[in-house]
């Protein structure tokens, strides 16, 4: 009745629209990396891949709130038009490859001070070179997630088949 048709889709939702709404679904981010297995010589590429929906980061959000509130949430400052005028330099991206590693939460402080219309710009270039996903932006700051690789760390509800385990009867 509203002139939509769904049809197949031959390519994977983040090559179509990333960062757009798409039969129903909550917005979300589709993040993905790949990396090359050079040790054992195979060359093959394997696909890491994370979602983040509206509730997924409504449960961030509140997260870095809390952590803000405590002291505990990383602050890192970019320098002086670092994003948008120049590229990143290479001792903030380590440091926040770093922080990202270990905290999962990071925020990101004076991003692009003077131009407020590139605050976005620049948050979706550490979000590419990062690997990592912008989870707020607040003036000229925003707070950027990266889920832990070994899957500890904060917890984020999957609706997705064969994800949920049951608890051990005591």
């Amino acid at each position: 009745s509203h002139g939509l048709t769904r049809q197949p889709m031959e390519r994977s939702i983040a090559e179509v629209c990333p960062r757009s709404w798409y039969f129903g679904v909550a917005r979300s981010w589709l993040l993905s990396s790949t990396s090359s297995d050079d040790e054992e010589g195979q060359g093959a590429e394997e696909e890491a891949e994370f979602v983040l929906s509206e509730n997924h980061m409504k449960t961030l959000r509140k997260e870095a709130k809390r952590r803000g509130a405590s002291g505990k949430l990383p602050a890192v400052f970019l320098g002086e038009g670092e994003g948008w005028e120049a590229p990143f330099q290479e001792s903030t991206l380590e440091e926040l490859d770093v922080l990202l590693d270990a905290e999962e939460l990071v925020e990101v402080r004076s991003v692009a001070r003077g131009k407020i219309k590139k605050v976005s710009e620049t948050l979706e270039a550490l979000e590419d070179s990062l690997f990592c996903g912008v989870v707020q932006r607040r003036g000229h700051s925003g707070v950027l997630f990266r889920p832990k690789e070994d899957g500890t760390g904060i917890k984020l509800w999957q609706s997705r088949r064969g994800v949920w385990t049951g608890r051990e009867k005591r």
